[in-house]
């Protein structure tokens, strides 16, 4: 979903000076940014990758590089990594605020976290494709530079299970969060109350319209528990 602010003049500026980062939106066009079982950050996957069967050279031409495993290559990742990017942009920032040094004061400049849509960092903790500790390391930094973020840790949940274990299994917790998260986003439940209704599982004031509906029809178990256990034992991921 993608709400459009006209007064962002700041953030374009913020922006300009980033050559690399640059694009044709603002961040702040968009209402969020779900990361789902995400390599937030590739340098430190590179092993990991490796360890799948992606071998370096594989890696690399993936990812822009030269096809090899030389040093001129370790840019390549920190490029696309979301984790180095949230990194490049702060020093970017800290710099912009450096050269606008006009004596405006701390409360009327942008906020650093006002320059990015709202996170939600969604992993499962026996993820072995990518290991629970890239969404753990990422929220810390996210942390550290002080942008809020939802996190939803889904225990004993692997690299698939949100979009192929799980939902076949009837358990559709993931794309509840999602539609939650896009009610929240978008403004239908930022002002209720956090009691909630039993009767109609709904939070009060939410208009049952948006309730997430898990007892419908279309989202119950598709397949025997012993069956997607097996499929489990033989998925790859």
């Amino acid at each position: 979903a993608v709400l459009v602010d006209d007064n962002m003049e700041n953030e374009s500026r913020v922006f300009e000076m980033m050559s690399p980062l640059r694009s044709t939106y603002s961040p702040r066009q968009l209402c969020g940014f779900i990361s789902t079982s995400s390599p937030d950050n590739l340098v430190t996957m590179r092993p990991v990758l490796h360890h799948h069967g992606l071998s370096a050279s594989v890696q690399n031409s993936i990812f822009g590089g030269m096809g090899d495993d030389n040093d001129d290559d370790f840019d390549v990742f920190e490029k696309w990594s979301p984790y180095h990017i949230m990194i490049k942009c702060h020093t970017e920032y800290v710099k912009l605020l450096e050269l606008d040094g006009d004596g405006t004061s701390s409360d009327d400049r942008l906020r650093f976290k006002d320059v990015f849509p709202r996170f939600c960092v969604i992993h499962g903790t026996a993820d072995k494709t990518v290991p629970i500790s890239e969404a753990k390391e990422f929220i810390s930094l996210l942390a550290k530079l002080q942008i809020p973020a939802d996190v939803k840790l889904y225990d004993g949940w692997t690299h698939t299970d949100p979009i192929l274990e799980a939902p076949m299994r009837g358990d559709h917790t993931y794309h509840r969060d999602v539609y939650e998260m896009v009610c929240k986003w978008t403004g239908e439940t930022t002002s209720l109350s956090p009691h909630v209704n039993e009767k109609k599982n709904c939070k009060v004031g939410q208009r049952e319209a948006d309730v997430f509906d898990g007892r419908h029809p279309m989202l119950q178990s598709i397949c025997p528990s012993v069956l997607v256990e097996a499929a489990r034992f033989c998925n790859p991921f």
